[in-house]
């Protein structure tokens, strides 16, 4: 009944949070009237610029040239990520943190999720709270005080976030199903018959509280998490477990003594950075080989002196990844299909024993008032042991009789 109870509320919520999308997303059927508008002069739209289509170029182009757009805050923070992720400095780090990561996502994906989503919280936080105090403390004391503030702000929320996680895996899937719903409505505009329904309050109404409710269901652990994470996770972790193996294998081949094994050399240098490696192996496709293989020159044509060239480095880190996320997969799926069998158990125990009469803890049930209660097992059976039997009182508890037997 409590689940009962937990699922109708979650609906509730998805769809009060739906009726309010509702309401955002009823202005785009108003650009509707802005294009009939202006179709009933067609004529003098065509005319107009076929009067000066020089004047128009030369126009627009100094004005692009002399207005240069500034960077917004995401170019600049997507900037510094890939000036830190490509410097070589901070390879190792990166390894390091990446093998942390990748293990834990491909044993247990509930509890790395939970500590990503933690730690996200708590980066998110601190850069907030840094960019707001930058632009007052500035003088003496207060120039190192607004870390030490950014710190605490972001460690409160973080540890926030982990004390209430059932609520924020609420809000977890509250943005993955409106994601989600995003996603759905871009697909449905471009489908004949089906863009004209999208629009429809009674369309994103329904359709946004299925996309909320299956959002917080992937995201709970009470419900679809153990099976959703024990998929993805497990993705994750053996990626990032064979991109930092390749990342160190190379690394071992700058060495002199190993390259003289190998017979290469590999510089510092050319020691392709992790992110490298694990974009080869995510992105077979769209991505360049990296790895020992492709700096030595060696692969493998098929069929046999066809051309067709097979980046050695590329299939091997497919394969371990295939392997290694496979039996991640497997672990997780099973050990949530033992909690759940364990949970469903102890939850049938639980009923059949209210349906015996009996609690759930395994002890007797009280006496009923004005009845005898059973004798204890260690009492002696007749004589004093009946006399001094205990009775129940209207209560329920047992007292004992009087001295007149």
């Amino acid at each position: 009944m409590a689940a009962l109870r937990h699922m109708l509320l979650l609906l509730g919520a998805s769809f009060f949070i739906a009726c309010l999308a509702g309401e955002v997303a009823g202005p785009p059927t108003a650009p509707v009237e802005k294009v009939a508008e202006p179709a009933t002069s067609p004529v003098e739209k065509v005319a107009e610029p076929a009067t000066s289509p020089v004047e128009e170029v030369p126009a627009s182009s100094p004005a692009e040239g002399q207005s240069q757009p500034t960077p917004t805050l995401q170019e600049v923070l997507k900037a510094k990520i890939w000036a830190i992720i490509g410097s070589q400095h901070y390879q190792w780090v990166i390894a390091l943190f990446a093998i942390v990561f990748g293990v834990a996502a491909l044993f247990d994906g509930k509890a790395f999720f939970r500590i990503l989503v933690c730690m996200g919280v708590y980066a998110i936080t601190f850069t907030l709270v840094l960019s707001e105090l930058k632009i007052s403390w500035i003088g003496g004391v207060a120039r190192e005080a607004k870390y030490i503030v950014s710190l605490e702000a972001g460690a409160f929320v973080a540890f926030a976030a982990h004390k209430g996680w059932d609520g924020t895996q609420l809000l977890l899937g509250l943005a993955i199903g409106m994601y989600m719903f995003q996603c759905e409505q871009a697909v449905a505009q471009t489908i004949p018959y089906i863009d004209v329904a999208s629009n429809h309050s009674i369309w994103i109404t329904i359709v946004c509280t299925l996309m909320v409710a299956f959002g917080v269901w992937m995201m709970h652990e009470r419900y679809g998490a153990g099976r959703v994470l024990g998929v993805l996770c497990p993705l994750l972790g053996g990626s990032l477990i064979v991109a930092t193996c390749g990342y160190f294998w190379m690394l071992a081949c700058t060495l002199p003594q190993l390259g003289k094994v190998l017979h290469v050399t590999v510089p510092p240098s050319d020691v392709p950075s992790v992110f490298e490696f694990w974009y080869m192996i995510v992105f077979p496709i769209h991505s360049h080989a990296v790895g020992f293989f492709n700096f030595t020159n060696k692969y493998i044509e098929i069929p046999p002196r066809s051309g067709n060239k097979l980046d050695i480095d590329k299939a091997l880190g497919l394969i371990f990844w295939a392997i290694i996320t496979a039996l991640g997969i497997w672990r997780q799926l099973k050990a949530d299909s033992d909690t759940r069998a364990k949970t469903n158990d102890a939850l049938n125990v639980r009923l059949l024993s209210r349906a015996a009469g009996s609690p759930p803890n395994g002890l007797a049930p009280a006496p009923a008032p004005g009845s005898v209660a059973p004798a204890p097992a260690w009492a002696p059976i007749g004589g004093l042991a009946a006399a001094t039997a205990p009775i129940a009182d209207e209560t329920g508890r047992g007292v004992l009789p009087s001295n007149d037997v």
